[in-house]
């Protein structure tokens, strides 16, 4: 059983790798080949494909600043995961609902997801999310004299995606919430020279995905954001 690391790069139009927004999804699979492609075509899917029941993929909500993606994979069985075992792309975008009116580049939405929560177990270790951004302005509810939220529509949109990436995913391997293993800590002291407590080791672990949802507010990645290119300074003459 190999756990892989997917992740979809996406391309900004500064050409800039600080710029780049990345997704990843983890799956566990019996063996890397052809599962590689299969998993490959099902996150390409999830941004190209209308889910069943929805109205728009999910690339459509994106800015044009995202001009299209790479999907790479990583066997992060064992770490470091080292180069990339596959590396494909770049794949066209769908076409955005509203092209050249973006929002900030910071602005986000999350599908998050986890496995079932079950007494006695770390439930955050069994939880993770994505950060899907940034967007064009169809991706807010305008509705007048509201606070701008995500549109309900898009909102709905992510989760069938993420349901529909969820099945396609399903003859290659099982998508996951993955925690990395954690080597231990022992003996560790403070900058003052206290000691910190001890921690055990423990494995990585794998949950299989069985809840996704989201919410109706907007969130911040702040890393997103293009750097400024001017500024404009006014000395007061009292």
């Amino acid at each position: 059983m190999a756990v892989v690391r997917y992740a979809a790069v996406w391309r900004h139009a500064s050409g800039l790798a600080r710029d780049q927004v990345v997704n990843t999804f983890h799956v566990n699979q019996t063996t890397l080949e052809p599962n590689l492609l299969g998993v490959r075509d099902a996150i390409t899917a999830f941004y190209q494909v209308t889910p069943t029941g929805g109205v728009r993929p999910v690339s459509a909500y994106l800015s044009d600043l995202l001009l299209d993606y790479r999907v790479k994979a990583y066997d992060v069985t064992t770490l470091p995961s080292g180069s990339p075992i596959m590396d494909q792309g770049p794949f066209v975008r769908a076409t955005a609902a509203t092209l050249n009116d973006n929002m900030p580049s910071e602005v986000a939405a999350c599908i998050s997801y986890q496995g079932t929560p079950t007494g006695g177990l770390i439930q955050p270790r069994r939880r993770g999310r994505i950060y899907i951004g940034p967007f064009n302005t169809s991706a807010r509810n305008t509705a007048t004299g509201q606070t701008h939220t995500p549109s309900l529509q898009m909102l709905t949109d992510f989760r069938l995606a993420y349901s529909k990436l969820t099945a396609d995913c399903d003859p290659y391997g099982e998508l996951v919430v993955y925690s990395r293993p954690f080597a231990g800590r022992f003996g560790a002291v403070k900058d003052n020279g206290q000691p910190k407590p001890n921690l055990p080791a423990r494995p990585g672990t794998t949950v299989d995905i069985t809840q996704v949802w989201t919410d109706n507010a907007f969130d911040t990645q702040r890393r997103r954001g293009e750097r400024a290119t001017a500024k404009v300074l006014i000395t007061s003459t009292g």
